[in-house]
């Protein structure tokens, strides 16, 4: 859960930890339905909306006000929530991952740390983090990163999807 500067939660929100990674054959299958299933506990204030982005989807931008809480949910397990934050008042400031990864003196951000603008303010804070491992460091994938990888050309990629994010 994401929460901009200023955000005031009145009750703290149950940890969910994720299952058990699986450590043998046949244990992926279980693994990803005890994902699938898990309980989402209840975001904290009112709703505004709730939106399910399939995959290969993107979410239309937003403006969140400061203090308002964005959640994002891993509704199928072992997805990535590519985000990026704007400075509403200036697009050419937007989240910068290295001086997210600076300032936290980590690579692994989770609940407590702060994403911060190429210009160096806080744009939102991990009020609470479910999944325990989340890297800043791996860039979007892309067309020319897929086809070097994995030998496939025009693939749908994160960096489309947040352009699209932009335009919707």
């Amino acid at each position: 859960m994401v929460q901009t500067p200023e955000a005031k939660t009145s009750a703290a929100l149950a940890s969910q930890r994720s299952p058990s990674p699986p450590q043998g054959p046949g244990e992926l299958l279980e693994y990803e339905r005890a994902l699938a299933v898990r309980p989402v506990p209840a975001p904290p204030g009112t709703v505004h909306e709730d939106v399910l982005v399939p995959a290969r989807g993107f979410l239309p931008a937003r403006l969140l006000p400061a203090g308002d809480v964005m959640r994002i949910v891993d509704v199928e397990g072992q997805q990535v929530a590519d985000l990026i934050f704007y400075d509403p008042a200036n697009l050419k400031n937007l989240s910068s991952m290295t001086n997210t990864v600076l300032v936290n003196r980590t690579w692994r951000i989770t609940t407590g740390h702060a994403f911060y603008a190429k210009l160096g303010q806080r744009m939102a804070t991990i009020i609470e983090d479910t999944v325990g491992t989340n890297v800043v460091l791996g860039g979007f994938c892309n067309p020319d990163l897929n086809q070097l990888r994995y030998g496939i050309t025009g693939t749908h990629s994160c960096r489309a999807n947040l352009a699209a994010s932009m335009t919707a």
